[in-house]
């Protein structure tokens, strides 16, 4: 059975600025970033094409604004699975599950763990490097806490942080979802590479 992805943080019921996110979200996974145009997004939103400039300079500030929320947005609710009371093991499956389902079936308008972000300003670019090393240190901890319940295998935690943060971006790039079968199979062969022997 095929599970919907969690809606995405914007909601055009709650404000006009939600409905020109959403819209720019989709129209830049649509057409990419040189193809867009802010009165396709403004078209798209329902709204004037003035209304976008009371809330964003230009379209690098509506797509920097965009990209920002839509990677915090993802990278609490994985943050949400690594907290808890739950194992280190249980906590790593519920990452990637999650992960996964937000990813499902979802065109992303900029692969956040991608090289493709050449039009994009200096200060994305400085803040997507932050959080980069923000949730690399997440992994870390939550890899040293694996070790120290005993339920990973001693390995260097910043590699191991590196090589899971690799196999999360890599999910971008995959032209269908995986199926429930495959999503297993990968975290089984994460587990593997990280549990104690």
């Amino acid at each position: 059975m095929k599970t919907r992805p969690p809606e995405l943080p914007w909601d055009p019921a709650r404000s006009k600025r939600d409905a020109i996110l959403l819209s720019a979200y989709n129209t830049f996974a649509d057409f990419g970033y040189a193809n867009t145009k802010i009165e396709t997004i403004a078209e798209r939103a329902g709204v004037g094409k003035g209304t976008v400039y009371l809330y964003f300079k230009n379209k690098g500030d509506l797509f920097r604004r965009m990209i920002q929320e839509l990677i915090e947005w993802h990278l609490t609710l994985l943050r949400e699975q690594m907290a808890g009371p739950r194992s280190a093991l249980e906590r790593l499956r519920a990452l990637f599950q999650v992960h996964l389902e937000l990813i499902a079936g979802r065109k992303y308008p900029l692969n956040p763990h991608g090289r493709e972000i050449g039009h994009v300003d200096e200060e994305l670019r400085a803040w997507l490097r932050d959080e980069t090393q923000r949730f690399l240190a997440d992994l870390r901890r939550l890899i040293e806490e694996g070790i120290a319940e005993g339920v990973f295998r001693a390995v260097t935690p910043a590699l191991a942080a590196l090589w899971l943060f690799a196999t999360l971006g890599v999910t971008f790039s995959l032209e269908e979802p995986l199926s429930a079968r495959q999503v297993e199979e990968l975290v089984d062969l994460v587990e593997r590479g990280l549990r104690a022997r």
